[in-house]
């Protein structure tokens, strides 16, 4: 469970971790949302889903303090653009699977069909920069690296990216109106397996 006001354990009054470009999501708003049921499934729906943003946020905050440390021409560049491979992967595996399983199931218990289109829409407006991320780390040659390169990549898409991740726990919690406690726990952990499905490297 994500702990409200969720922070960082301190040593010495440096944070072990970057905590930027991207602002880590330490507060749901469960606790102060007008109306919301405390049992109604969609408050662990939102603190799972906020916890998975926060690992792309993490994993997008080490790529970019990383990036300009790493020398062109090495096997660790090599090995850094697998991993932003990596983390682009994750990323995207998680953006399909809401497109055709998770949003599609909600709208469908709902009864309203377009309910998730504006989450829909926030991932098209980020779509652009995440492929050119993609392309850059997956077709640069190692002589060719440049950490600048991907920090400015990055900077295009932080905006929509960080906004969309925040906005989706604000939609998730609205959700308790509109699709029983039950059903959308059945639809949250069919979307689950099947990102695991997806993120299981020895399948």
């Amino acid at each position: 469970m994500l702990p409200e006001n969720h922070g960082p354990v301190k040593v010495h009054g440096l944070s072990p971790w970057p905590e930027s470009p991207f602002k880590l999501i330490s507060n749901t708003g469960a606790k102060t949302k007008v109306g919301l049921p405390q049992d109604h499934y969609c408050i662990r729906n939102a603190q799972i889903m906020a916890m998975t943003h926060n690992t792309f946020f993490r994993a997008l905050n080490a790529i970019y303090h990383q990036a300009p440390l790493i020398a062109p021409g090495t096997q660790e560049a090599v090995d850094f653009m697998a991993y932003c491979l990596v983390a682009f992967e994750f990323i995207h595996h998680h953006q399909i699977s809401e497109e055709l399983l998770y949003f599609p199931e909600i709208e469908k218990a709902a009864g309203v069909s377009g309910l998730m289109d504006s989450n829909v829409a926030q991932h098209h407006e980020m779509d652009s920069g995440l492929e050119k991320f993609r392309r850059y780390v997956e077709s640069t040659p190692k002589d060719s690296y440049s950490g600048e390169t991907i920090r400015k990549i990055i900077d295009e898409f932080a905006p929509a990216f960080e906004a969309h991740n925040y906005a989706e726990i604000d939609t998730i919690l609205g959700l308790h109106d509109k699709v029983d406690s039950r059903t959308l726990k059945k639809i949250d952990e069919g979307m689950r397996d099947d990102a695991e499905k997806n993120s299981d490297m020895f399948k």
